[in-house]
């Protein structure tokens, strides 16, 4: 009796109320820790003390649409920060946001081949914000009959003023922690993002860059009379066997580098993702914000190897739209995803060895690959081949990491496959001194720190190849040699491949052994990581941004990878 008496007691509910829904709004964290590692959200006290007085406040005002309101705000920032924490193992940035939208169809790709281990991520959420509406829809007027709008107020002062904020200080001040409440980093970035980000275009105070200068060698050398570079999406340096990786997943490669025919260094992505990277890549562009380079396509390769005498082909089984940048008034051939989708959907990367058989070649050729068969999800690639899972992706007895680790393998194993195809395609097709050179956009996170994916300023996103394989009327010695240090960047490499075409870069800025490792937001106030090379391999310095960029600043905190593999062993 005395209990029914103390609920029926306003201020008690109420004050019940207020506990609960606060548990509610921070307790989804704690459920996925449960069934997953990558959330790694502790108890903030001072951020629990906010949540209690929003609430406080939302339950002392007594406005249902507005209680109902917010809350629904902070589930929806809440279902798209931990379906990223599931899936990338790390919380949403502010740059992520905008891709989280535009990559929709990627984001159900990825689920729809392993949405058994994400699955759990509906019963959290409904849970604790299903629970939290419903408190709200039930209670609330019986605790509150007399709706007051001075609490409304004090929560809309609360919540904007991170906005607010954001329109003062720049990205790295909400940047997400890992170890934050995820409610917390939504917030943040959301914040951010509305109001700096979302449908804004905006000057960014960029550095005053002396222009590039591309000049004709005064003392030429023969050029190969075919240019090959294959672009792998996602592919790692260090996970290849060719490169100490202790699984057999690239016996093709094996065969050339045993047979003295493959030249190998380690590679330095210049970007996270393929939209950015490809345009710094392509234009051989280094400093951070140096976006003139890009859009005047001066050091463009397309447009040297037209100017060359090449016949320029681009051959993706990806969208169109990744050529965006890349100079495509100086390609003559272009086949993409749209060319042959259902082709594509029904043999992936296979379609490129068709393609390889039907070209009209020229003369002398300059032929751009760009291979999905190591994209995520990376079983999707090789789902059609029954040679290509050597290692279980289907025991569920096994982790997750684990299984996403050997789809992984199984994915290069299969990319392997297909380019022993293109190869010898290549070799009954092309005339006189060819050369293949084989790298990647970026590299890709596989579980270290419980971070999987790219779109990270990351070691191990920075890991790639660069290999280079050559035939054809050469003799018995390798005529053409990659840059003879053991590191190669994507601007050095793309700087070497001018150099084939006998044109010489002149970069005023250039600094040997410094390099950039570029966000994905070329076009605003990117964040870049500064990366430094010595013998024992690179330093990866702190964060930065763009419009603070000065060449001078000191190397802060940063990373070092000294492993053998460079970047991200």
């Amino acid at each position: 009796m005395w209990f029914e008496r103390l609920m029926a007691s306003r201020w008690v509910l109420r004050s019940l109320l207020i506990c609960v829904t606060t548990s509610l709004m921070l307790a989804d964290d704690f459920l996925q820790q449960i069934f997953s590692d990558n959330n790694l959200a502790t108890i903030e006290p001072s951020y629990l003390l906010v949540i209690f007085v929003l609430n406080l406040l939302l339950w002392i005002g007594g406005h249902r649409w507005f209680a109902l309101l917010v809350t629904a705000l902070f589930a929806a920032m809440q279902l798209a920060q931990l379906t990223h924490i599931s899936i990338t193992g790390s919380p949403l940035a502010p740059y992520d946001i905008g891709k989280f939208f535009a990559a929709s169809g990627e984001i159900v790709l990825a689920l729809t081949y392993s949405w058994r281990d994400h699955a759990y991520l509906v019963l959290v959420w409904l849970l604790t914000w299903g629970a939290c509406l419903m408190l709200f829809v039930w209670f609330l007027p019986r605790v509150a009959p007399r709706p007051s709008w001075i609490p409304l107020l004090l929560v809309v002062l609360i919540i904007g003023s991170k906005p607010e904020r954001a329109t003062r200080r720049d990205m790295i001040a909400f940047m997400p922690g890992p170890t934050r409440s995820s409610l917390h980093n939504s917030i943040n970035v959301f914040s951010f993002y509305f109001a700096r980000m979302a449908g804004r275009e905006y000057e960014v105070s960029r550095p005053p860059f002396k222009p590039y200068a591309v000049r004709k060698m005064a003392v030429q050398s023969e050029s190969p009379n075919n240019i090959v570079l294959l672009l792998v999406d996602s592919l790692r340096h260090d996970r290849l066997q060719i490169s100490g990786y202790h699984r057999p997943n690239t016996p093709f490669l094996q065969t050339l580098q045993s047979a003295k025919s493959l030249q190998m260094r380690t590679g330095l992505a210049s970007s996270v993702a393929t939209g950015s990277s490809l345009p710094l890549f392509f234009n051989v562009v280094r400093e951070p914000g140096n976006i003139d380079m890009i859009n005047q396509n001066k050091a463009n390769l397309f447009r040297h190897a037209k100017l060359s005498g090449y016949k320029t082909f681009w051959l993706s089984t990806q969208e169109s739209k990744v050529l965006h940048g890349l100079g495509a008034k100086y390609i003559d051939v272009v086949k993409t995803l749209e060319s042959d989708p259902l082709d594509i959907k029904l043999r992936g990367d296979g379609e490129l060895v068709s393609w390889l058989q039907e070209k009209e070649w020229g003369d002398k050729n300059f032929i751009v690959i760009l291979s999905r068969s190591v994209h995520s999800p990376y079983e999707s690639n090789y789902e059609l081949d029954d040679e290509a899972e050597v290692w279980s992706v289907s025991d569920s007895a096994l982790p997750l990491s684990e299984r996403m680790n050997n789809a992984y393998d199984n994915a290069i194993l299969h990319f392997d496959s297909i380019l022993e195809e293109k190869v010898e395609e290549l070799k009954g097709a092309l005339k006189g001194p060819s050369v293949l050179i084989l790298t990647a956009d970026h590299g890709q996170m596989l579980g270290e720190h419980n971070l999987w994916g790219h779109n990270r300023l990351q070691p191990n996103v920075a890991s790639i190849p660069v290999l280079m394989h050559q035939w054809g009327n050469i003799g018995s010695q390798q005529v053409y040699v990659l840059p003879d240090n053991d590191y190669v960047s994507h601007y050095e490499l793309g700087a070497w491949i001018l150099s084939l075409m006998n044109f010489e870069l002149h970069n005023p800025q250039y600094v040997a052994d410094v390099h950039y490792f570029h966000g994905e937001d070329l076009y605003r106030d990117n964040l870049f990581r500064r990366v430094l090379e010595s013998d024992r391999g690179f330093t990866f310095c702190d964060l930065n941004q763009v419009s603070t960029y000065h060449s001078e600043t000191p190397c802060k905190l940063g990373v070092r990878d000294a492993s053998s593999s460079g970047p991200g062993h």
